[in-house]
């Protein structure tokens, strides 16, 4: 008896794990970045959960990247949600300004999957 407890703590955990696993999203973005004609090197590359308007917090950052000197970047992360992830680019850029300045691309997930 106290060998069949124990076989079925250890079936309930890794149930639990194996579960779990499956609530993760990943989302991996690659780009090329111009400014001009030309490429735009040394641009900062943040990619965010979309913001639901849940809480006063910011949405903490799915990863980040520098374009290299083609402008090319790529970026990834994941998330733990029985939801698709919608995600929202950010680039600080000085693109034909002075001053670094951000813009913001919503990506448009669902649907596409690997």
């Amino acid at each position: 008896m106290r060998w069949f407890i124990v076989m079925s703590v250890i079936a309930s955990t890794t149930c639990f794990f194996f579960e779990s696993s499956l609530n993760t999203k990943s989302l991996a973005v690659k780009g090329r970045l111009k400014c001009g004609n030309g490429p735009a090197s040394n641009i900062k590359v943040i990619l965010f959960p979309k913001d639901t308007g849940s809480g006063p917090d910011p949405p903490e950052q799915l990863g980040t990247a520098i374009t290299d000197s083609e402008g090319k970047f790529r970026i990834s992360g994941a998330v733990s949600s029985e939801t698709p992830i919608d995600a929202v680019l950010k680039f600080y850029h000085s693109c034909n300004d002075q001053k670094p300045k951000a813009s913001l691309l919503s990506l448009i997930t669902q649907g596409y999957s690997s």
